[in-house]
């Protein structure tokens, strides 16, 4: 019977998606990591599309955006590879 459950929540942890919530989470931690501090108002995010919106005006966004590219390498070491974004915009 636990192997049953073991093989079941394997299935689960294999086809589970990350909830939007949780990704963003992660993007903002991934900006704090790098030393630009962001809210979660700052950042939405497309599960459909696996894309990040910069929702930041001014000199922040740009700065973010600047930083896209480490951002989603950082993101890369927490998220399943299937919930890593693969763009910001």
């Amino acid at each position: 019977m636990a192997l049953d459950i073991r093989g079941i929540l394997e299935a689960y942890k294999h086809r589970l998606r990350a909830p939007q919530k949780t990704v963003i989470a992660e993007m903002v931690r991934a900006y704090a990591s790098l030393g630009l501090t962001v809210s979660e108002r700052d950042l939405s995010y497309t599960p459909s599309t696996r894309t990040v919106t910069v929702r930041a005006m001014g000199p922040l966004k740009m700065e973010m955006l600047l930083r896209k590219s480490a951002v989603l390498h950082e993101a890369r070491a927490t998220l399943n590879d299937k919930d890593v974004p693969l763009d910001i915009i």
